[in-house]
């Protein structure tokens, strides 16, 4: 028995499904309207319709048609943005969500521009599970022996437990005893979401406002940003024995190893004056951290996809807990502090920090050469992992770019034909979910550094955009406010 969740896998409604592949949408469903018939009972509709009733069911039997539709709808976008050829050959290989569609186009990119990154990524791969290393240890040896690294990848994705060696920085790579035992490290796990706060809290009538919005935010973001690949450089405490390492001492030991954009800092303590630009996190331990991803049992709530370890999500004014840091938020605090204000920051401690180090870049073919081999954290767990800490980066704008600019050209051609509506329709679905699939603990391109620098720099241009106009309210990329003041 085939369960199909079609919701999932169109990532809309059955009605705008249907349209998106230019199919009838009707079939009898204007008689519930012109019949005036209660849905909830549909028992009265058939017995007392039974030809317009009938007429009405027959019409969800196009299900199969549409999802070979959207499948060789994709197949012609995926040929058309990557030279990606037949990518899904039935509706069965055809991933079952918009977030694993995603991670799936993302795996077969890379592996079409770099197969040798993609196969040592799979070489480094990784688990929490003893249970599962025999399996892992199949894959590995499946790669060695020449077979194909996109499909091994597949094969580990089906094998929950398992992380892929291409999200060394995802939410289930943070688990204990892999970069830490008994430390902060599970901290790097925390990605904190988008800015949405009431900024005026004296008013709750506003009147002759505007609504503003950053344009194409999170897409814009995204083609800005590197993905870095390969073994991230994890600085943690002792849970038994904490010492405190300020912001400017961290600062000062590492600053000359820090890139922008591939960096994140958790920091804690306390201010005298007041500030409305990082955010805390507050109600984790690093050792709940820890057990959630041992046991993979994440929070689904409608808080956000950054919600998913728990824990409240905060702006507090003279207490920073958790609160992260970027190259995004150190050039603000630089800009607008005062040097008392600026010297406050600086003495914040610093709980955790993941980031890839500046002297350690490779060109991703000379990462893939030098990671050919398996790497092991050895038996001494992570006070002897003698891993290589080598890494690479690939430009999201290898990806992203490519979907946006197509898009574009979708765009302009809409008029000449509706497919094109349909395609940059499914390119803009794809665009919105990527970030989400980096932020998720589910798919294997996770990466918290990633994740929390785009929000980070979302944020903060949410802050700028509403300290210039004075916005009302502010949410995630937009807000509320009144012009001529």
């Amino acid at each position: 028995l085939y369960f199909n969740d079609l919701y999932g896998r169109f990532g809309t409604t059955l009605e705008k499904a249907y349209k998106a592949v230019g199919m009838d949408t009707t079939n009898g469903k204007d008689y519930i309207q012109l019949l005036n018939i209660d849905k909830s009972r549909m028992d009265l509709f058939r017995d007392n319709h039974p030809r317009e009733f009938y007429e009405y069911a027959l019409g969800d039997l196009g299900l199969h048609e549409l999802t070979l539709n959207l499948k060789d709808l994709m197949n012609d976008i995926l040929f058309e943005c990557f030279d990606l050829e037949e990518v899904y050959r039935n509706y069965r290989e055809y991933p079952g969500s918009v977030g694993s569609l995603v991670n799936d186009i993302f795996l077969r990119v890379i592996h079409k521009q770099y197969p040798d990154v993609l196969r040592s990524c799979c070489l480094l791969s990784t688990t929490a599970n003893s249970g599962k290393s025999k399996q892992l240890e199949q894959y590995r040896e499946q790669i060695l022996k020449g077979e194909d690294s996109y499909i091994v990848s597949k094969r580990m994705a089906k094998c929950k437990g398992i992380v892929h060696g291409i999200g060394m920085a995802s939410i289930p790579a943070f688990f204990p005893g892999h970069y830490g035992l008994n430390d902060t490290s599970p901290f790097c796990a925390i990605i904190q979401g988008g800015r949405a706060i009431k900024e005026d809290s004296t008013d709750y009538l506003y009147e002759d406002v505007l609504d503003i919005d950053l344009q194409s935010a999170y897409g814009s973001s995204l083609e800005s940003f590197d993905y870095p690949i390969g073994i991230p450089t994890i600085f943690s405490i002792s849970n038994d024995r904490p010492e405190k390492v300020t912001l400017k001492e961290f600062l000062r030991l590492n600053n000359d190893e820090l890139i922008p954009g591939i960096y994140v800092i958790y920091v804690s303590g306390k201010i005298t004056h007041k500030q409305d630009l990082i955010f805390s996190k507050y109600g984790l331990t690093s050792n709940q951290i820890g057990g959630k991803i041992i046991r993979g049992h994440y929070d689904d709530n409608e808080d956000g996809i950054e919600s998913r370890l728990g824990g409240k999500f905060l702006l507090t004014s003279q207490e920073i807990h958790l609160g992260i840091i970027t190259s995004h938020t150190l050039e603000v605090l630089e800009k607008v502090c005062s040097s008392k204000e600026y010297k406050e920051w600086m003495e914040l401690e610093v709980q955790a920090a993941a980031y890839y180090p500046k002297s350690l870049e490779m060109s991703l073919d000379e990462w893939a050469m030098a990671h050919n081999t398996i790497e092991k954290i050895g038996n001494n767990g992570p006070q002897g992992d003698e891993r290589s800490r080598y890494w690479c980066r690939y430009p999201l704008g290898n990806f992203i770019g490519k979907i946006l600019k197509k898009r574009l050209y979708y765009k302009s051609k809409r008029k000449e034909d509706p497919v094109y509506e349909c395609k940059q329709d499914r390119l803009k679905l794809l665009i919105n979910t990527l970030y989400g699939d980096i932020a998720s603990p589910y798919f294997a391109i996770g990466n918290t550094i990633v994740a929390n620098n785009i929000t980070a720099s979302v944020r903060t241009d949410a802050w700028k955009m509403s300290k210039a106009l004075g916005t009302k309210i502010t949410v995630t990329d937009g807000g509320l406010y009144t012009p001529n003041l």
